[in-house]
């Protein structure tokens, strides 16, 4: 009997949050009840959340359609807080509260610096820069 493995659909907003992501995927699925997508959407004015809300929305409506999306799966939005008072991202936590099963990973200061942090200490504010 074929396990149905679990759904995490994750889209970012920049190539250094998709390659994290990206780093022990194929590890992870190989070992485990789970399958995720790891989208990159980019924005042509920088942080623009609006985007990466829109391509979730496609994404989940072309999994519906094919019947890969079901009951369990997870949709995670993964963003830079440059401004978490703005209408944009208000509209994406809206969107996530709707349901149970979509999350929103912000990251502040930007997911660059959070990524350093495996790295080095990162306690100065320099470092930041």
């Amino acid at each position: 009997m074929q396990t149905i493995k679990r759904l995490f659909i994750i889209i970012t907003e920049g190539e250094t949050e998709r390659a994290y992501f990206m780093m022990d995927i194929f590890k992870l699925q190989r070992n485990s009840n789970v399958r995720v997508k790891v989208i990159c959407e980019k924005s042509k004015d920088g942080s623009d959340p609006k985007p990466v809300l829109s391509s979730m929305k496609n994404k989940l409506e072309s999994l519906k359609q094919t019947d890969e999306l079901r009951s369990g799966d997870s949709a995670w939005l993964v963003l830079d807080d440059d401004d978490s008072q703005s209408e944009e991202f208000q509209a994406l936590d809206a969107w996530a509260a709707e349901r149970h099963d979509r999350f929103i990973a912000y990251t502040k200061p930007q997911f660059e610096w959070l990524l350093l942090l495996h790295y080095r200490d990162g306690n100065s504010d320099s470092d930041k820069k």
